[in-house]
């Protein structure tokens, strides 16, 4: 597979005509999205069973499922078991909180530029200002179609042309899996299921501080650390509350009437939810 440039730069066009078409297919909802009232909260109770049973009833999230399923099923058809299948697993596993970061603060949070005397924005951050204006929404809490088929079209070309073809099918098994578990922990965070577990407990926190008290804070999403590296995971008390975690940017807002929010939606972040976990 890839074995010539001839046949790499013909599924470079595929895959972008693939994003691109996705991309137009899901901005007219996410744009209409924007005219719909600010809701902070976080909806009724959730078991770990009941949340499962909302996450498969999306069918972005059962194309992740299917996805996953058939990477792994491929990788274990092809056999051939190396050491190198072992680095590959780690090295993804130990990228993936910084591709979470930068991909958070970078590309979603970019903000929009002017082009041709237009205000441009890309999809990726028009689904995030959608999702800091309803955060308790669930279908806006998990990642749109375009993500699953940039990792569809994307993750081949990332790993046939370096590795053979058994471990470039365990490179992409373990993606699918990262971003499954990914968007897993982001839906959980978004239900009202209380955190037991430490380590979730931190990872909910951290989330729910991005969302509800600072966006320019906190980028890590399903996983810890890199915040802390990067310094941008402060103490609670050296950080302002921001007026624009809920619209992301005021000067976007003031180009069209200002949101309006919701005021039966409940705000499920007491001071205690921001308490370090016990």
């Amino acid at each position: 597979m890839f074995s010539n440039w001839y046949e790499r730069s013909a599924y470079v066009c595929f895959a972008a005509l693939a994003l691109l078409m996705t991309a137009i297919w899901t901005r007219p909802g996410l744009e209409a999205a924007l005219h719909e009232p600010i809701k902070p909260g976080f909806g009724p109770p959730f078991t770990l069973w009941q949340a499962w049973k909302l996450f498969c009833s999306f069918t972005w999230e059962r194309v992740l499922l299917a996805g996953t399923t058939i990477a792994i099923s491929i990788r274990l058809f092809l056999g051939d078991w190396k050491p190198i299948d072992v680095l590959v697993v780690l090295a993804i596993v130990m990228a993936f909180p910084f591709q979470e970061y930068f991909t958070h603060k970078y590309l979603l949070h970019r903000p929009t530029r002017n082009f041709l005397g237009q205000r441009a924005e890309s999809v990726a951050a028009l689904v995030h200002r959608v999702h800091h204006r309803n955060p308790w929404c669930m279908q806006r809490a998990i990642n749109p179609p375009i993500a699953v088929v940039f990792y569809a079209v994307g993750l081949p070309i990332l790993f046939f042309p370096l590795l053979a073809p058994p471990q470039a099918m365990t490179g992409i098994a373990a993606s699918w899996i990262v971003l499954l578990a990914y968007e897993w922990i982001h839906l959980l965070i978004h239900t009202s299921h209380v955190p037991r577990n430490r380590l979730y407990k931190r990872i909910w926190r951290n989330h729910r501080l991005h969302h509800f008290k600072n966006e320019h804070y906190w980028f890590n999403v399903s996983t810890i650390g890199v915040d802390a590296i990067l310094g941008t995971q402060p103490e609670l008390a050296e950080v302002p509350t921001s007026k624009t975690c809920l619209s992301l940017d005021q000067s976007r807002e003031a180009a069209s009437t200002a949101p309006e929010i919701d005021g039966s939606a409940n705000l499920s972040l007491s001071g205690a939810d921001y308490e370090s976990p016990s």
